[in-house]
């Protein structure tokens, strides 16, 4: 293994070194020198903060005027983030240097995963991946504060720093690689940090499926290729014609299969319009040997609610909520969700249609070295027929390979025009695809860049990720009450008894909606309809409830969706309520506790058991980490979290009802952030059962996913998780486990929300200490950060509430009331649960590493804006903070914070130069910009970016 250290520390001074280049030519000597100052200053005060004189560095920040600030804050935050890429490469080269090593599974790899679980039968294995289905859903929240722009220029200093890092490079090169890195740096820094504009949904969507189509897209295939080798999943997954529809299997498919014959014949269309082009068998058109398919005629089962690879799909997919989230939202609604869909099937088209392009170069078979199925002989008859004003550029007649994908790709131009002759759904390129694979005569060829391909068909299909919907019980219950009388002036059960009736009396509406909030609800709704008349049964992967207290939430929008539904012109489902899972996602501690008799009377009612049955027998339910924090602080959130999932899946095993958990996971640790491997395992035992769905959130998408092979590396490390947690789950937690865990909720509740909720001081403290008013001027979303007009906690949305933290740095809904709890447990107890519980473990490692993060000695600076009272409360503060660094460090048995993770101390501390400066001039900025100062504003803005890029976890 290389010397982390020491590579790290080359690259950063590389890094440095170059940025300190551009700026003496694009600012003066005197301005870079001013710059370096302040950082090796900020190192002194970490180092040494006994002998070095603080006033200094603030003193130095208050001479400089707001104007002469904006460039400095610029020139620390691209700092930070070139510090990011450092580490990114840091993480590539020690990847690569495990695979060079070949020193056994590396940590948290689907090889470890296989030899952990290699103590099993094979038919034990072999169930549970049967059942493998990860959701990764990427959201439009606002917490990514970088700009598309700079984004960008930071991809290409991120290649460069890879290319500079090949020993093989001379000399010559190497100066020109640095030059052209220089160059990228400084336009760059020509650049502006901070959008002109707020982000509109559309730029969210673009954003979005820039992440699958730069990095995840390529990604998918080697993690498959990967589960395959190590575990014996099918690859390509599940070589069927069948499963994953036009954006991978909706929600629900997260249970049992079921399946269909669709009569597909070998020279026609199937009844449902897939084109089997002589579909060669039931499990795909070849033998690992590639072998010749069965005879022409023979019929195929396409699985319509399968699981899994085994169910003709990829065992991981992705969902987006950009375009989709209207929760809270003005700015989104059907033109959006219609405009995203459209989006999503060009850049699916585009992807599919550029590899098909590579392939045909590639694939020069003659018809006389390969044996060619003569279900491939009639599929290019049939082409030939249908397409005869098709061309071919450099394929000659004995070249059947290139001569197919030739008419597969003019098929897919055709679909993304809508036009005649086109595919109309992704299981038809599936199939011509795969009678491809039966002619390929070779293991090798059949599984390699054709087996890419058909895994990247099943696992993107034709919409890239499905689109997820979601809206608030508010504005759901509302549209409701303007459609049936009386509904307003019910009680809850008055309310269900309402909603059965509509739900088992005919479809439609029978009046006009005049309520103008109403009907946008009512047209957000009837959106899913139309995008599954337009896009197919998987394009909606799932219709979220915010703020889901009560059954009528649920029912309510059952009602909605099957009456707008109906309404449809002309009839264009097949089905008067849409198969489309209703996920209810709870969100507050009191919620969570009250979801499995939520749940209970939802299974009860007869019209949504009824749907349930629909959808495979299948209940997503969403859980809200964020919400839960807010209300009731970490520990209680966690908790809560953990005995909601164990009552609802007692509840679903009662029922038959296969349930899977959708974890609403943000970047920070209030917000459930941190490593998806550690958090996967330390679910309650029959949690995950093979089935996940996780949020990508912000600005985790970039540090999840910056490279491919890094993006392989993230993915492998959620889905060994999820292998592990299936057929390895952890033990159940011992009684004194849970009594403890009992007893730490019900006082770090009660300490928490007296600050939070129960001081009139608070709200004054938490907008004078934190640049949260200036938050809503960063454009950094199309979402208000805030709920309604009010400024107290409770109308504060979760994600900027934990950014506001962020940016002063204290980090409070990470550990404030911890301390207290853990107090006046019993220490060997609790050393104990770390020792033996994964679940309290995880709660023990995400608040080490908050606290470390968290730096009350630059925080104090910000008290400095806040009035005398409400500052008051900074002495409960850092006493609360003092306690539970002391009670962590005694658990632990350690003199320091992450001590025992060495590596991530480093890398976490190593950037505090930076940020420190930073954290100063905030405090200096955020003063003038209130007392009027308007050259202050813009470098403010910066510094909430720059501090951003640092902390690495925003909200």
């Amino acid at each position: 293994m290389p010397d982390a250290p020491s590579t790290l520390d080359r690259d950063t001074a590389l890094l440095e070194r170059l940025l300190g280049s551009v700026l003496v030519e694009q600012e003066g000597r005197a301005f870079r020198e001013r710059v370096f100052w302040l950082r090796d200053k900020a190192a002194q005060l970490r180092a040494d903060p006994e002998g070095t004189d603080a006033e200094e560095l603030v003193d130095a920040i208050r001479r400089l005027s707001s104007s002469q600030l904006g460039p400095i804050v610029r020139a620390c935050s691209m700092s930070l983030q070139l510090s990011n890429i450092a580490e990114e490469l840091e993480r590539l080269r020690r990847r690569r240097a495990h695979d060079a090593d070949d020193q056994g599974p590396q940590r948290e790899s689907l090889a470890a995963a296989a030899a952990t679980t290699a103590g099993l039968s094979r038919d034990e294995r072999a169930r549970a991946l049967a059942d493998l289905d990860v959701a990764l859903v990427m959201t439009a929240h606002p917490t990514e504060a970088t700009r598309r722009s700079i984004f960008d220029h930071q991809q290409r200093a991120w290649a460069l720093m890879e290319t500079l890092d090949d020993p093989r490079i001379g000399p010559t090169r190497r100066r020109t690689f640095e030059d052209e890195l220089r160059e990228t740096l400084t336009v760059w820094w020509q650049t502006d940090d901070v959008r002109a504009r707020r982000p509109r949904p559309d730029d969210e969507v673009r954003r979005t499926l820039l992440h699958v189509e730069g990095v995840l897209y390529d990604a998918v295939p080697d993690l498959l290729l990967e589960l395959s080798r190590t575990l014996g999943v099918a690859w390509p997954p599940a070589d069927t014609a069948g499963g994953s529809g036009d954006a991978g299997s909706s929600a629900a498919t997260a249970t049992g299969s079921s399946s269909v014959t669709t009569g597909a014949t070998a020279g026609g269309a199937t009844a449902g319009g897939a084109r089997a082009g002589g579909a060669t068998s039931a499990t795909g058109a070849t033998s690992a040997a590639g072998t010749p398919g069965t005879a022409s005629g023979a019929r195929r089962t396409v699985p319509t609610a399968g699981t899994g690879a085994a169910a003709g799909r990829a065992p991981i997919r992705f969902g987006s909520w950009a375009g989709g989230d209207m929760d809270g939202n003005p700015n989104v609604g059907p033109d959006t969700i219609a405009a995203s869909l459209q989006r999503h099937r060009r850049t699916a088209l585009r992807l599919l249609g550029e590899r098909v392009d590579r392939l045909a170069v590639h694939f020069s078979q003659a018809d006389d070295r390969v044996f060619v199925t003569d279900d491939l002989k009639r599929s290019i008859e049939r082409d030939e027929r249908e397409l005869p004003r098709v061309t071919f550029q450099g394929a000659s007649a004995n070249e059947p390979f290139r001569r197919k994908l030739t008419f597969i790709a003019a098929r897919l131009e055709r679909a993304a025009q809508r036009g005649e002759g086109g595919y109309e759904r992704v299981e038809e390129l599936i199939a011509d695809l795969s009678l491809l694979r039966a002619s390929c005569s070779s293991t090798l060829v059949a599984h390699g860049r054709i087996a890419r391909l058909l895994a990247q068909a099943r696992t993107f299909g034709f919409l890239v990720a499905a689109l997820d919907v979601r809206q608030s019980a508010g504005p759901l219950q509302h549209a409701t009450a303007a459609l049936i009388d009386g509904y307003a002036d019910e009680d809850e059960a008055g309310r269900q008894r309402l909603l059965v009736e509509a739900l088992e009396g005919p479809p439609g509406f029978a009046r006009e909606v005049d309520d103008e909030d109403a009907a946008t609800t009512i047209a957000g709704i009837a959106a899913v309809g139309r995008a599954i008349a337009d896009h197919g049964p998987h394009a909606i992967g799932r219709l979220i409830i915010a703020m889901a207290r009560q059954p009528s939430d649920v029912l309510c929008t059952q009602f909605l969706l099957r009456h707008t539904a109906a309404d449809l012109d002309g009839g264009a489902l097949p089905h008067d309520t849409p198969a489309v899972p209703i996920v209810p996602l709870f969100e507050t501690v009191d919620d969570l506790a009250a979801a499995e008799a939520t749940m209970g009377d939802l299974y009860a009612t007869a019209p949504y058991a009824d749907h349930v049955e629909r959808c495979g027998g299948a209940q997503e339910i969403m859980l809200g980490y964020s919400d839960s924090a807010k209300d009731g602080g970490f520990i209680a959130s966690q908790w809560g979290l953990y005995g909601a999932q164990e009552r609802l899946v007692a509840q679903a095993d009662e029922q038959g009802i296969a349930v899977r958990f959708f974890h609403g996971r943000g970047g920070s640790t209030s917000r459930g952030g941190g490593p998806h491997h550690r958090a996967i395992l330390s679910q309650p035992p029959g949690s995950v059962r093979g089935r996940i769905a996780i949020t990508e959130q912000g600005e985790t998408l970039s540090q999840r996913y910056p490279h491919p092979e890094l993006a392989v590396r993230s993915l492998e490390q959620t889905v060994s998780a999820v292998v592990l947690a299936t057929l390895t789950p952890p033990a159940e937690p011992a009684p004194a486990y849970r009594a403890a865990l009992d007893e730490l909720t019900t006082v770090s509740r009660e300490t928490y929300r007296a600050l939070v909720f129960d001081d009139e001081r608070f709200p004054r403290l938490l907008h004078q200490a934190a640049p949260l008013a200036e938050l809503s001027e960063m454009n950094i979303g199309s979402r208000p950060a805030k709920r309604g007009g009010t400024t107290g906690v409770d109308g504060l949305r979760a994600i900027p509430w934990v950014f506001a933290w962020m940016q002063n740095r204290i980090l409070l809904p990470a550990w404030y009331g911890t301390g207290t709890a853990l107090e006046q447990g019993d220490r060997e107890l609790q050393r104990e649960m770390v020792e033996r519980w994964p679940f309290f473990r995880t709660i023990l490692s995400m608040l080490e590493m908050s606290l470390f993060k968290s730096d009350l000695g630059v925080a104090e600076r910000y008290l400095e804006l806040v009035d005398p009272d409400a500052r008051e409360l900074w002495t409960p503060i850092r006493e609360e903070h003092a306690r539970v660094q002391r009670v962590v460090l005694e658990i632990r048995g350690t003199p320091k914070l992450l001590d025992a993770t060495p590596a991530l101390q480093r890398r976490l501390a190593h950037r505090n130069p930076w940020i420190d400066p930073l954290s100063h001039i905030q405090v200096a900025l955020l003063r003038r910009s209130r007392d009027g100062d308007e050259d202050a504003h813009g470098p403010l803005l910066s510094t909430i970016g720059g501090i951003a890029a640092g902390m690495r976890n925003t909200g």
